[in-house]
């Protein structure tokens, strides 16, 4: 079924193209580029089915005062082959080897050095076009050889895309040339650019007609549902401002990581729920006794009492000394199953994902879920377990470093849902709960005042056993910390 084809309206006074674009003080939003390049993009759509092609330079396309943008021509005109030529300018190739970029270095002993796209056509080359190159006007290059096709108005569109997401003026060589220098990384011109429009622009305007998107109907399917498409590894945005070979080998790596994230309610880095590879230490030390009262905090396994001080030190612990085993029978053969996880772990991988969970946050999803409460491991020490056989067998528990991790996946969490940015690490003799817990309160009260997180007395001390800590820790040996 044909699509109505938008044409001038006779009461309004329509813009140029060309005036329009002088009148944008920036990028133009997705949805206003939606609403104005899919109409044109379908007209031009239903042109090639008739077999003729648009006319598309910047005084051929006019804002007709909606935002819409037309053809002056709706009828088309009749196009214009010239196949000889265009074979030898660009031969289809069968080779593997693909030419990217070409450029010219030219070095001056007063001037210094000065590099040239040669991909961007100069004003003041000679008329004759020697090879493909963007040039200055919103046309394809196959226009200077006299060939008019369906590839060629998909071309220009593509500039046109470009020059309103990207803030590009292509009838000023200084704008072609950095289009011709960025134009698989649009995010360079665009940090909020949609990665399915960026990929639009770059099928576009290829200067290869064998790499060019041919189908004008499906490409504006693709730009009026961008948001239902698939944004794919996005790794223009990644790069868009990492500089050298190691800020951006870091930047894919960093983005790899969080891609590995699972937010569902499956992971249980977000969604944390007891089971049996986890042990609650505070828990575990509350002995059975008649009287509350009797009960003495400093008897009690949480990181404001002496436990922290054993843990911290380095040795190894005795965890009968603080966990009431007579009063848990449990805690034996859940100690015994962590114990062998962590075994068969160190046997396969080289090392334990043993944890010590030292501190819980409890949140809300304000955003998604407000009533939902959310508990999540914040803070964990890597811990060594071991088993010394005896009349009594005694579980021992060694902290070789005072260094604690924030869980990864919610510091990831966190900082895409409010923007509470946490270090990666912190050393806990150095830097106490308190002290963590005053950061975060600053953090969420700079948007919101209204919001607060209180800091309870005795936080629950966790020993967790987590398949995801395994593969993030992969993760991080294959980036060499």
């Amino acid at each position: 079924m044909n699509e109505p084809v938008e044409t001038l309206n006779p009461t309004s006074v329509p813009v140029t193209l060309e005036q329009r674009l002088l009148e944008l003080t920036g990028p133009l939003p997705a949805e206003d580029v939606v609403h104005a390049l899919v109409p044109l993009m379908r007209a031009v759509a239903a042109l090639h089915s008739a077999g003729r092609v648009a006319a598309l330079g910047s005084e051929d396309v006019v804002d007709t005062g909606d935002g819409r943008l037309v053809l002056v021509v709706p009828e088309g005109v009749e196009p214009c082959l010239n196949e000889a030529k265009l074979r030898q300018m660009q031969p289809h190739s069968g080779s593997a080897l693909r030419i990217v970029g070409e450029y010219r270095v030219t070095t001056d002993s007063d001037t210094g050095t000065r590099v040239e796209d040669l991909r961007a056509a100069s004003s003041d080359a000679d008329d004759e076009l020697l090879k493909p190159a963007y040039q200055v006007g919103y046309r394809c290059w196959e226009y200077a050889i006299g060939h008019h096709d369906e590839l060629t108005d998909v071309f220009s569109i593509g500039l046109i895309l470009a020059s309103l997401v990207c803030d590009l003026d292509f009838n000023d060589e200084a704008d072609v040339t950095r289009f011709s220098a960025h134009r698989t990384n649009p995010f360079v011109f665009n940090r909020s650019l949609h990665p399915v429009i960026a990929s639009l622009i770059g099928e576009m305007t290829a200067l290869n007609r064998h790499e060019r998107a041919s189908d004008l109907a499906v490409l504006a399917d693709r730009l009026q549902h961008y948001r239902e498409q698939p944004a794919g590894f996005d790794v223009e945005r990644v790069l868009a401002e990492a500089t050298g070979v190691p800020g951006r080998r870091v930047a894919v790596l960093s983005h790899l990581r969080d891609r590995l994230f699972d937010l569902s309610r499956r992971n249980r880095l977000i969604h944390f729920r007891p089971s049996q590879g986890n042990v609650n230490f505070t828990v575990a030390s509350v002995p059975v006794v008649m009287r509350l009262d009797a009960i003495r905090p400093e008897q009690l396994c949480t990181w404001n009492s002496a436990f922290a001080r054993d843990v911290l030190s380095g040795r190894q612990v005795s965890l009968a000394k603080w966990l009431r085993f007579e009063d848990q029978p449990y805690l034996s053969s859940a100690f015994d199953r962590i114990l062998q996880e962590a075994q068969r772990d160190r046997a396969e991988y080289g090392y334990s994902h043993l944890r010590l969970v030292v501190a819980f946050l409890h949140w809300h999803n304000l955003k998604d879920a407000p009533h939902e409460r959310i508990t999540s491991p914040l803070l964990w020490l890597p811990v060594e377990f071991a088993r010394k056989k005896g009349v009594r067998d005694q579980y021992l528990l060694r902290c070789a470093d005072t260094e604690a991790e924030f869980n990864p996946v919610l510091r990831h969490y966190l900082r895409q849902i409010y923007d509470i940015q946490l270090p990666e690490t912190v050393d806990l003799t150095q830097t106490s709960i308190e002290t963590i817990h005053a950061d975060l309160v600053a953090q969420i009260q700079r948007s919101e005042p209204g919001v607060n997180l209180a800091l309870t007395d005795k936080p629950a001390i966790r020993l967790v056993h987590q398949k995801a800590v395994q593969r993030l820790r992969n993760f991080q040996r294959r980036r060499g910390r």
